[in-house]
This record gives C-alpha cells, sequence and structure tokens, in this order.
C-alpha cells in the first residue's frame, strides 16, 4: 500500500508539473515617423525592472537605426525594424536619437510604458511628432503603440491607414495634420473607405477595432491602388481637398495585411509609406516601407 500510494503522489506531481505553460512569444517592432528626428534605436524591458536591454537595432548590426522615411533623399531607407520576439508579458520601449550626444537608453529621448504583448500578438511602436515648443501641444515627439493584425480575411487584403503628418504652412506655428478621409479613385469616381482618420492614430470608421479595412483586391485597378487622401474629413471631397497618392501595382494583394502612414510636414514635404505588416515575408524579418508618394 505504501508503494502505491507513493506512486500516486509522484503520478500527481507529475500531472502538477505538466499543467505549467510558458508564457508563448509575442512580436514587437519600432518605427521612426518623426520627421525632425533623423535616426534611432530602442530599448527594451520588462515593466516593473529597471535595467534596458542594450540597444536593440545596434545589436543586430543594424548600425544606421531607424531613419524617418519621407520623400527625397530619405526614401528607400530603414524606416522601420523588423519584429522582434519577446515572451509574452508587459514591458517599456524606450527609444535615443542616435545623432544627439549623450542620447543612450538610460537617457532616452521618449518612453512607452506598460505595452502589453501577448502570445502571438504583433505590437507596433512608432515615434511621431516634432520636438517640444517648435509647434502646438499635440505635435509634440510621442510613442504611440498600434496592434498589427495577425492574418487577413480569406481572399481579402486587410489595410490600415495611420496620421501621422504634421501640417507645417510657412509663417505658421506647426500643427498636426487634420483628420482625413481616404478612399480609392476608380474611373474618376471615388469612395471613401477610411474615415475620419485622426492624428497619430487610424480611421475612426470603415475599420475594425485596431484599423484595418479588408479590400477586395479583384476590385481595385490593375495600375494599382490610387488612394485619394482628402482634408479636412467631410461628406463631399472639393477642389483643392484632395491629393492622390498611389500604391505601387501589385503591392494590394490577397491575404496581405499592411499600413499606410501619412506622415511628412504637409504641404512642404507630404509622403506616404506603404508598409507589410505581419505577411509572411515580414514576420519576423523585415517589416520593408516603399514610398506610396
Amino acid at each position: 500500500m505504501r508503494k502505491i500510494a507513493l506512486l500516486a503522489v509522484v503520478a500527481f506531481a507529475a500531472a502538477c508539473g505538466s499543467s505549467s505553460s510558458t508564457p508563448g512569444t509575442g512580436y514587437l517592432r519600432v518605427a521612426n515617423l518623426a520627421p525632425d528626428v533623423p535616426t534611432i534605436d530602442f530599448c527594451v524591458r520588462m515593466s516593473g525592472t529597471t535595467t534596458w536591454s542594450a540597444p536593440v537595432m545596434a545589436g543586430v548590426s543594424a548600425t544606421a537605426g531607424i531613419v524617418y522615411g519621407g520623400t527625397g533623399a530619405q526614401a528607400g531607407l530603414l524606416q522601420m525594424s523588423k519584429y522582434f520576439p519577446y515572451e509574452a508579458g508587459t514591458y517599456d520601449v524606450a527609444v535615443f536619437n542616435k545623432a544627439l550626444l549623450g542620447a543612450s537608453c538610460a537617457n532616452p529621448q521618449k518612453t512607452l510604458s506598460n505595452l502589453a504583448l501577448g502570445d502571438g500578438t504583433y505590437k507596433l511602436v512608432a515615434l511621431v511628432g516634432i520636438p517640444a515648443g517648435t509647434g502646438t501641444a499635440a505635435t509634440d515627439e510621442k510613442l504611440v503603440a498600434f496592434t498589427d493584425m495577425a492574418t487577413a480575411p480569406a481572399g481579402k487584403a486587410a489595410v490600415r491607414v495611420v496620421n501621422a503628418g504634421i501640417l507645417a504652412i510657412p509663417s505658421t506655428t506647426p500643427d498636426v495634420l487634420p483628420a482625413f478621409d481616404l478612399g480609392v479613385t476608380v474611373s474618376t469616381v471615388y469612395t471613401k473607405i477610411f474615415g475620419n482618420v485622426v492624428y497619430p492614430t487610424f480611421a475612426a470608421t470603415g475599420v475594425d477595432a485596431n484599423g484595418y479595412a479588408a479590400l477586395d483586391p479583384a476590385s481595385l485597378p490593375s495600375s494599382g491602388l490610387l488612394l485619394t487622401v482628402c482634408v479636412p474629413a467631410g461628406s463631399t471631397p472639393t477642389t483643392g481637398q484632395c491629393q492622390s497618392t498611389q500604391v505601387p501595382a501589385g503591392s494590394i494583394t490577397a491575404n496581405i495585411v499592411a499600413s499606410v502612414y501619412v506622415i511628412g510636414k504637409a504641404p512642404l514635404a507630404p509622403g506616404a509609406l506603404f508598409c507589410g505588416d505581419t505577411t509572411p515575408a515580414a514576420v519576423p524579418n523585415s517589416s520593408a516601407c516603399t514610398s506610396a508618394l
């Protein structure tokens, strides 16, 4: 009887041990959408701890860091990191300007605290805005977080639009790009898809909880997606309110997940980035972006 009882205890202990599970893995990437910060690196730590990781981009030999990717000379550079895997949990993320003397993880430019990174989830942390005191309070640099969709609906393309633009009209104080609508123009007919895209986030209408709209690639023109940005957001766009941006042909295909980031200091240097999100080519490798404007 004693032997049977002992075996029962061992079996019970083994069963208890087998019930434990690992936290799983989440994925994190960082983007530089701030026009006056040329190059950044970032660090990560578990929330509630005091020690930052080493600079992440430097740690993977990406010494150029993450460079703001507007139009012109900046185009084609790394505007966004790849996804990096982390044990599921809650994290703080800090960025620093590599060009500033003394800037480091210990003296970060901006910090985002308590970012929840669940098992199998994908998060983007983006630096937006311009230095404090150079615009309105709303334009001050900040880190904002987005949840990237894991997979697109079958046969559809999941596309998100984010307003990260700064309105810098000469002789006026720079301000955030006003809320805009964005749709598609096919044969001169404009159809709104993304409604009321407010800085520094995504559309308020026409999208899911993370900002994505499901598009049918078969309904798009073969020349590519001609997106029409209308400022300010409204029911019927008028002449002078809208500007077109061509997403390259073949970019929006079935089952992809992607985001369009409207960036830059409009109207002096408006721009948009079309970036792959959790498509197979982007997980966990390069989150490549192409200039759309």
